[in-house]
């Protein structure tokens, strides 16, 4: 403060000494003074103004910019925050601008991908749909849908549901701008949902064709009975009636003739010995029919050696049966499924195919018994179903062997054809019996 007024103290005496001076006017000095006090004033008031002015302005430009990078961080950050790919290319498909996104589905930065044509990064096969759509915006000025896409260099087809509109940008150039939502997993989620139908509806076109058969097949099993029935009845009636019935004529002749001779008497006796003999013979049969008592009493491999030679020696069919002990590790269900089918198969063989041989292998491993039956008949063309499974429809007694096998735990396969014969292949799975028998 004291520095101030001392400087406007000479300045004063200074001034003052001018104005004494000699000759010269007072009153021009003293305005001349005052005019350039006042212009210097003004002059730096202007300054300070432009000054303080500028300051402003470059504040708020500085603001302004401050504000413009904020909302361009919070749009970028928008724009490549984005899970769907937000893109602008031009009519012939350079990649003007693009989200981060794209970086994980071609495998490359965003900076490379900018400037070169979208089709740099298709597969072969997709460039020609690319080439179709760039033609849709050219045509329509827009264009949406779903279109596969096999991003290179792996070649993941990758399905895009887009929507992209045409417009003009600033520089008075065509754009395309648009959005594309990856739909690959809900493409393949729909994919797998109508795999999984039409599964379904074959699961259910299956169950009606088999509940169809077990149908027939129940029916043919009565009707099997009934027969069954008849023929017993029939044949107690004709066969063993007739044998009783002259059993009990010769038994009502020698209790009327008792005083006859010795020797008439002992060949009655022996007549009615032959047909109680018959009779037993017959009764045996149709026991074992109904089920063989060798099989319970014997075992499996005797029940069907029985088998094969009472069937040659009724039809003159020849049968080779190669047998193996090792049937005898199944258990009693087994057995008899083994035994139904042997049997059905050689009726079946007899009824149908008129073979001149029948072969009969049964085998062993570790696992399973495996049974096959074949002949040189006539064969037929069966009707082929899912996993290799036959179900031949006018056949219910194959059908039949099919359910006794199943329930057996077992594999049932029936390959024929028409002149090449039958094979009928099962397998039976035995278990931890086989693993752990002695040696």
């Amino acid at each position: 403060m004291e520095y101030s007024l001392g400087v406007g103290h000479h300045f004063e005496r200074a001034v003052y000494g001018w104005i004494s001076m000699p000759g010269s006017n007072i009153e021009f000095w003293w305005i001349l003074l005052v005019s350039v006090v006042v212009g210097l004033s003004l002059c730096l008031g202007l300054v300070f103004i432009a000054i303080s002015s500028q300051k402003t302005r470059l504040k708020l430009h500085k603001e302004k910019l401050e504000v413009l990078e904020n909302s361009e961080k919070k749009y970028r950050d928008l724009f490549d925050g984005v899970s769907d790919v937000i893109y602008i290319h031009s009519l012939d498909g350079t990649v003007i601008q693009v989200n981060r996104i794209v970086e994980e589905l071609v495998g490359a930065e965003v900076s490379q991908i900018i400037g070169r044509p979208i089709t740099a990064f298709l597969s072969k096969r997709f460039k020609e749909k690319f080439q179709d759509y760039l033609s849709d915006l050219e045509s329509k000025n827009s264009a949406s849908g779903i279109i596969p896409l096999s991003i290179a260099p792996e070649g993941k087809t990758i399905f895009f549901e887009y929507r992209s509109s045409v417009y003009v940008g600033d520089d008075g150039s065509t754009l395309v701008h648009g959005i594309a939502h990856n739909i690959t997993e809900r493409i393949a989620y729909e994919h797998d949902l109508r795999r999984a139908e039409r599964r379904a509806n074959q699961s259910l076109v299956r169950a009606k064709s088999m509940q169809e058969d077990l149908s027939k097949l129940s029916r043919e099993v009565i009707h099997m009975q009934e027969e069954d029935r008849k023929k017993i009845s029939r044949e107690l009636h004709d066969e063993m009636g007739q044998l009783l019935a002259t059993l009990s004529m010769n038994l009502e002749t020698l209790r009327k003739d008792s005083g006859r001779d010795p020797g008439i008497i002992k060949i009655s006796i022996r007549d009615m010995k032959r047909i109680v003999e018959q009779i037993f013979a017959r009764v045996h049969d149709f026991l074992s029919e109904l089920r063989p008592a060798v099989l319970d009493e014997l075992g499996l491999s005797p029940a069907l050696r029985y088998l094969v030679r009472d069937f040659s020696k009724h039809t003159g069919i020849e049968v080779v049966f190669n047998e193996n002990k090792d049937v005898e590790l199944l258990d009693s269900e087994q057995k008899i499924v083994v035994f139904r089918v042997v049997q059905e198969s050689l009726t079946n063989a007899a009824k149908h195919a008129h073979p001149r041989v029948v072969a009969i292998n049964v085998k062993s491993n570790e696992r399973f018994i495996d049974l096959e039956i074949s002949d040189d008949g006539d064969g037929f063309e069966p009707r082929m179903e899912h996993e290799g499974t036959v179900l031949p429809r006018r056949h219910l007694g194959i059908l039949g062997m099919q359910e006794r096998v199943k329930l057996a735990r077992g594999k049932f396969t029936l390959t024929s054809a028409r002149g090449r014969g039958t094979t009928i292949d099962v397998k039976i799975p035995i278990g931890e019996v086989v693993r752990n028998k002695p040696d």
